[in-house]
């Protein structure tokens, strides 16, 4: 073999090993494209999926926050309601409690007086 057809040879070599290696490149392009389409299908199902899971989720949230809220709401109604009569009912408790105080005071003058009439009375029964 001349030294020209050596280099003929390297040349071809050359030539035949870069079409393989572009059409090696062109390749594996076309596999990471699909590979990467396979990937963005998955994601975005997955994105989906989460998505669909999330708004589930917020509204049932939403729905027991706000049943939780009514709830709490219509409790705190019902105080209120027994909390507002409070004022009136001290006020008719201090009108009662001064009506016994009344009556006690009341009661003791009606036991001295018995009892002074108790004494008046033996009093009498002994001088008679």
């Amino acid at each position: 073999m001349t030294p020209q057809d050596k280099e003929e040879l390297k040349q071809l070599i050359s030539e035949n090993n870069q079409a393989l290696i572009k059409e090696f490149d062109r390749k594996l392009d076309i596999r990471f494209a699909q590979h990467d389409e396979k990937l963005d299908k998955r994601f975005s199902q997955y994105d989906k999926k989460i998505g669909t899971l999330y708004n589930k989720f917020k509204e049932e949230s939403d729905h027991k926050l706000e049943a939780l809220i009514e709830h709490h709401d219509e409790k705190f109604n019902t105080i209120m309601e027994y909390v507002q009569d409070i004022p009136e009912i001290k006020h008719k408790l201090d009108v009662v409690f001064n009506q016994v105080g009344e009556l006690t005071v009341k009661v003791e003058v009606i036991g001295q007086t018995v009892q002074n009439h108790e004494q008046r009375i033996q009093k009498l029964e002994s001088k008679y």
